[in-house]
């Protein structure tokens, strides 16, 4: 569970810097030939996206670490002093929590994968590459899509509420 804890902190420090990097007052170079309005009401939405996106990931991120974090160090604490019967009590005890940070790291993970696709289509909406970058990584993340509801069925029985 220790590289849940690390990822998921990596991916939260990700998406603050991201939700931290982009102003809705400002319009890309990269619009520039279309409507002025049409395109600070493009470039808004598009900044307001990645930053709600980032916002959730960042939080669902902090949320799974800390959880992590906690029944990981508790955990050990009662293993390194030799009280099986305390841990299978708090290991039974958490089970919720354990749920629920193992779903908030799927989220986190996920709201990052959708964050890295939409700062794509801003930094290359409407130039010579946008199309076929857009469309790869469209492309990787339905593969990614479909082989994270695999693993998430394959792990059912491990995280499921006891």
């Amino acid at each position: 569970m220790d590289s849940y804890v690390l990822v998921s902190t990596l991916t939260s420090s990700m998406s603050f810097g991201a939700l931290l990097g982009f102003s809705p007052y400002t319009t890309s170079k990269s619009l520039s030939h279309i409507a002025p309005a049409a395109s600070k009401l493009l470039y808004r939405t598009i900044c307001l996206s990645i930053q709600v996106v980032s916002g959730l990931s960042t939080i669902f991120g902090l949320y799974a670490a800390i959880i992590f974090s906690l029944t990981i160090l508790y955990g050990k604490s009662a293993l390194g002093v030799e009280r099986d019967v305390e841990y299978d009590n708090f290991v039974r005890a958490t089970a919720r929590a354990r749920v629920n940070g193992y779903r908030c790291f799927s989220y986190s993970l996920a709201l990052f994968a959708l964050e890295a696709m939409l700062v794509l289509v801003e930094r290359t909406f409407y130039r010579v590459v946008s199309l076929p970058v857009i469309g790869l990584s469209s492309f990787v993340l339905y593969k990614l899509y479909n082989d994270w509801k695999l693993i998430l069925k394959a792990a059912d029985g491990i995280y499921k509420e006891q």
